[in-house]
């Protein structure tokens, strides 16, 4: 990955023996699955024979049987999705970030092996290879939840494609995929995050700022020291800690000043199906993406809810914090009754995730509401 990530175009050969490994890895996790899921079928069956007496200490087996059955089809799950990260971050090598989160926003595809039609797309997959350019099976990502495979022309210029073998009709995708293409290439309105609530694709209005370098430089100081606290913005800290377990939290964030602190856990959130820029890119270095994997590297991440309610009266808008999924965080206009804007969890989490700069993130946010506020004036009275 990090081969690639140096110069994607270049590397062809390596972008493709890295996804020849995933469709392994992956076949052999679900073929996995399947015979654990059929183990446990037949001790739920055993279980529900009365024909059959069986003593306590029988009946103790079998639960413990069944429950490290399903604990180890927990850990081939979370594994697949592991390994379909590592998927991302290939495409995200090559299509912008905000090309790629609307098509994560649909029903995952499921298994990658015993795929109707699955030998013929990786057989279009491999010929794309052997004439020289470059392509992503989209099985093998998270993200790539439309179309089949997608062809890379250059960094952020591509196209996908929809293959279809035999007599197989799929209209249904095939119109959710031009729905998609549209609001992508033409920007026109489309439910693509969610059914019957249409969006309007807009750019950022300055250039994304972030902390990514801060980070992995703060990643290597903790691995000296062992453990680093350091304000990374206005709003945000950075707490890292090697082998040592961070104790007496609420101590560490009165000491730093916070007044009303949000902790974000990276580690309990590192693999993920969001469509976030994928950490396996953020984190420059592979041996510090395993320590987060194994928990022998602690990263929290302490946003400051009392900065951005001063951010948000400086702009004229109240701040509420609400927590729910689709309404985490409420902003009010001071000046015009009834008007505000309601940002979810998930595009909050943004800011996590990406190690985005909090001071960029929400400066853009009330450009943002000002433009807006010029174009869709009714909309943004709740």
């Amino acid at each position: 990955m990090k081969k690639i990530q140096a110069d994607p175009m270049a590397q062809a050969g390596t972008c493709y023996e890295l996804q020849e490994k995933l469709i392994s890895q992956l076949t052999i996790l679900e073929s996995k699955i399947r015979a654990h899921k059929k183990r446990s079928k037949e001790i739920k069956k055993l279980f529900g024979d009365r024909s059959r007496q069986k003593s306590k200490e029988e009946s103790k087996t079998l639960k413990l049987k069944l429950k490290t059955i399903e604990e180890n089809i927990e850990d081939y799950h979370f594994l697949r999705i592991l390994f379909k990260s590592i998927g991302d971050g290939i495409a995200f090598l090559y299509i912008d970030r905000f090309s790629l989160k609307p098509q994560n926003f649909k029903e995952s595809p499921g298994f990658i092996s015993l795929k109707k039609g699955n030998r013929f797309e990786r057989k279009c997959f491999r010929m794309v290879f052997n004439k020289g350019g470059i392509a992503i099976l989209n099985d093998l990502t998270n993200v790539l939840k439309y179309f089949d495979l997608t062809f890379i022309k250059d960094i952020n210029v591509w196209f996908p494609i929809e293959l279809k073998s035999g007599k197989s009709r799929r209209d249904s995708q095939i119109e959710k995929g031009t729905r998609l293409l549209k609001y992508l290439m033409e920007d026109q309105p489309a439910d693509v995050y969610e059914r019957g609530h249409e969006m309007h694709r807009v750019e950022h209005l300055s250039e994304l700022e972030d902390n990514v370098e801060k980070v992995n430089n703060l990643i290597d100081r903790a691995r000296v020291s062992g453990y680093v606290i350091e304000k990374l913005d206005a709003g945000l800290t950075m707490i890292i800690s090697f082998h040592n377990e961070i104790e007496d939290i609420e101590k560490i964030l009165t000491a730093q000043g916070f007044v009303r602190p949000y902790l974000f856990i990276q580690n309990s959130s590192l693999i993920n199906q969001y469509g976030y820029f994928p950490f396996c890119l953020t984190i420059k270095s592979s041996q510090d993406f395993l320590d987060l994997l194994t928990d022998r590297l602690t990263i929290i991440q302490v946003f400051d809810f009392d900065y951005l309610e001063k951010l948000s009266a400086n702009n004229g808008y109240s701040f509420e914090f609400l927590g729910e999924e689709f309404e985490f965080i409420k902003f009010m206009s001071l000046t015009v009754e009834g008007k505000g804007i309601a940002m979810s969890w998930h595009y909050f989490g943004r800011m996590f995730f990406e190690y985005l700069s909090s001071e960029w993130f929400f400066s853009e946010q009330f450009k943002f509401l000002e433009k807006l506020e010029e174009l869709y004036p009714k909309d943004l009275v709740t």
